[in-house]
């Protein structure tokens, strides 16, 4: 199926204007390896200006091996300021990609302008993105 038409798919499923893949990399950073940008989302792309690491989101995504949904992302699990401030975001849904019992990726996907309240729908969308990324990463 191909990494980058899962994202894209997986932005048009939940309507929303970026949808991101990060993959772990030989240093142990997570840069973005797959973007899917609707109109006027700014890109991810490029240094990360913070270690993703020590977020408060990435701890518990790799804690907690699972989808966190953040209706409003002043509240939970805070992630990096620069989302909000620099891109916006104010609604995420976060899937950790697993192997082996580990977290080698992030898949994300933002909201911006306001909270907003996920449905059902679209916390299906995610996890059908989490199960075909990780299928497509085992069998590359």
């Amino acid at each position: 199926m191909g990494l980058q038409k899962i994202i894209d798919d997986l932005r048009q499923e939940t309507n929303v204007f970026r949808t991101t893949l990060r993959l772990e990399v030989e240093d142990g950073t997570f840069p973005i390896a797959v973007e899917s940008l609707g109109e006027g989302a700014g890109s991810l792309k490029g240094p990360t200006p913070f270690d993703l690491r020590q977020t408060a989101t990435f701890k518990w995504l790799e804690e907690e091996q699972r989808i966190l949904v953040q209706p409003d992302v002043r509240e939970g699990p805070a992630p990096p300021m620069q989302l909000i401030e620099l891109y916006g975001t104010l609604s995420q849904m976060l899937a950790p990609v697993m192997r082996d019992g580990r977290m080698i990726g992030i898949i994300s996907v933002h909201h911006a302008a306001e909270p907003r309240e996920w449905t059902g729908q679209e916390i299906e969308a995610i996890e059908r993105a989490q199960r075909l990324v990780e299928t497509e990463l085992n069998q590359a």
